[in-house]
């Protein structure tokens, strides 16, 4: 029952144990798997083979050693006539907090947030109609909780994002945050992903292979999610069954990786450097180890 079996590993956490799962190969749940790390606040891993689970070993024990956060929780509290709505596939709790990646050093922790901003004349609520101009509006708030390594609780408050109100033709001249549209895209990867996945599990291996097709125009600009989209595109057609496993880590992946706080551009050797942390590291396929077949210079 992975329902009984995640709520064990919920009760274990409020023991202070934490699940990590690993899971090797076609014979494994992939959604118990990590619905037990998410219940049991840990990770989770695959490898398509046993050579492949290395880096997964290798990146856990990395993440424990420079973990300076567990147990990450976000409360969005949005200013009068503002919905906020958190992007990807994420993990809300039922008090409404949303869950974070645990945080290590040189790393950053994230959730995207779109606002959906209702014209009001003031702050009050109850006077909604076109806005105001040459005022600010106040559109959020933050609180994080967490835990520090000594099991000391955390508590911080964000100060309240507040903008000014602008007209349609100051709008359309802001620019757009290069990380913030990156991020963008890896959701909407991470969505489409899932689609591929569940026309798999449906049977209609054609219709993925054709969804994967279209997702190309997306990634063009995008080097990491055009190596991840064209090594989904080979395992689909040559391993459906394991495609399936892949797709679920990567659509994971995608809202609830650790980013490094210094941008730098993809490469596909980025697995093979051991400069960067491996909880860093970008993976052109999340079940492939860098000693295998993550190496662009080996055969997939």
């Amino acid at each position: 029952d992975p329902v009984r079996i995640e709520q064990q590993c919920a009760h274990w956490l409020a023991q202070g144990v934490s699940t990590t799962t690993v899971g090797l190969g076609r014979g494994f749940n992939e959604d118990l798997m990590l619905g037990m790390a998410r219940a049991g606040g840990g990770q989770q891993y695959y490898g398509q083979t046993a050579a492949d689970l290395v880096d997964g070993f290798d990146e856990e024990l990395a993440l424990l050693q420079a973990m300076v956060l567990r147990g990450l929780r976000l409360n969005l509290v949005p200013g009068p006539g503002v919905v906020a709505e958190a992007l990807g596939q994420v993990h809300r709790l039922g008090d409404g907090q949303y869950v974070l990646s645990d945080l290590a050093w040189a790393a950053e922790s994230w959730l995207m947030v779109r606002l959906h901003v209702g014209a009001l004349t003031s702050n009050d609520p109850g006077k909604a109609a076109h806005p105001l101009h040459d005022q600010h509006r106040a559109l959020l708030s933050v609180t994080l909780q967490a835990e520090d390594m000594l099991g000391a609780s955390r508590t911080l408050h964000s100060p309240v994002l507040s903008l000014p109100v602008l007209d349609a033709s100051a709008c359309k001249d802001l620019s757009s945050d290069p990380v913030v549209a990156q991020r963008l895209q890896e959701l909407q990867f991470g969505d489409a992903a899932a689609e591929v996945r569940t026309l798999l599990l449906a049977g209609d291996t054609l219709a993925a292979r054709r969804k994967l097709k279209l997702m190309e125009p997306t990634v063009a600009d995008h080097p990491w999610l055009r190596d991840k989209l064209a090594r989904l595109r080979e395992l689909t057609e040559r391993d459906a069954a394991m495609s399936v496993k892949e797709l679920r880590f990567s659509v994971k992946r995608m809202s609830s990786r650790l980013a490094s706080t210094a941008q730098f551009q993809y490469s596909d050797l980025e697995v093979q450097d051991d400069a960067i942390p491996a909880y860093l590291r970008r993976k052109g396929a999340e079940g492939q180890g860098r000693g295998g077949n993550n190496n662009p210079r080996s055969k997939f």
